[in-house]
């Protein structure tokens, strides 16, 4: 199963690299993300349409602390009419460690409980770039979900991303 992944990513990858069509705002933009997960994200254009984009992100709260890398691949679309205002979509997994506290209604047996926290995600948002700066700001809503260690859906994580757009 995971060599099947490791294929299939790395496929995937490939044929999005591989060739370039038209020419994107930016090609590569790092800033900060701010929202359930609050963390850096950097996002790599290599053709015309497609990104990838990687997020380093933590959550902390009375409950739990989380620490995770997230890796997603992205279509972008331009609005006609709409300069610099794109949307896009996509998906991807993530990876990380999670600390449920004792408290945590999950657990009742009294013990902090570590674990790794492995998942699937997708994506959906609003970009602009800024045409006279190099600024890009991007609105999305990033569902996931976990595999381990509780297997289920969270849909709760919309973030705001504000990043430099390098050229």
């Amino acid at each position: 199963m995971k060599k099947l992944l490791f294929v299939s990513v790395l496929i995937l990858f490939i044929s999005t690299f591989a060739h370039n069509s038209k020419a994107q705002d930016y090609k590569l933009g790092v800033g900060l993300r701010l929202g359930e997960y609050t963390g850096l994200s950097l996002k790599y254009f290599g053709a015309s349409k497609n990104a990838l984009e990687g997020i380093l992100a933590s959550h902390w709260n009375s409950s739990f602390s989380s620490i995770h890398i997230t890796l997603l691949y992205e279509i972008h679309n331009q609005f006609p009419n709409a300069r610099g205002l794109k949307w896009f979509y996509g998906g991807g997994g993530h990876l990380g460690f999670i600390n449920d506290y004792n408290d945590h209604p999950w657990y009742k047996d009294g013990k902090d409980n570590d674990s790794a926290i492995i998942g699937l995600d997708g994506i959906l948002g609003l970009e602009y770039t800024f045409p006279k700066a190099p600024v890009c700001l991007s609105l999305d809503w990033k569902p996931v979900f976990n595999l381990t260690p509780r297997t289920g859906f969270w849909g709760n994580e919309i973030a705001l991303s504000v990043r430099l757009a390098i050229k």
